[in-house]
């Protein structure tokens, strides 16, 4: 469910819409990551896109946005949409009349967190 290219830039986690996922990194082999990479792309045009993300420890986290996103290329030019550090949980909806799901049917979500990462 991976897609990008780690030679060219990173690889991001596909994340399914009107799907919850749950990610555990509290093994002892997950102890070298230091960051998840997710992309959401709306498949309806007509819905807002809705993000919960939830951490048992604290997370920078970094939200942007494309229309040129696809598997095994580089993104095109990334728009930041959010920006925190040191958060524990994020909410937010993403309306699909200020990012023009319709106009847009390519559009991308990019979610990069890291910290402590303990899902």
């Amino acid at each position: 469910r991976y897609q990008g290219n780690p030679l060219k830039g990173t690889c991001y986690y596909t994340l399914l819409i009107d799907y919850q996922f749950t990610f555990s990194l509290s093994q002892e082999d997950d102890r070298y990551y230091t960051a998840i990479n997710f992309v959401a792309t709306p498949e309806e045009q007509n819905r807002d896109l809705d993000m919960f993300i939830n951490a048992s420890k604290n997370f920078n986290l970094n939200i942007t946005w494309s229309t040129s996103f696809a598997a095994g290329t580089q993104a095109g030019e990334e728009i930041p949409v959010v920006s925190r550090t040191n958060v524990k949980e994020y909410k937010d909806s993403f309306s699909n009349e200020k990012f023009d799901f319709r106009n847009n049917p390519n559009i991308t979500f990019f979610v990069y967190s890291c910290g402590s990462l303990l899902w």
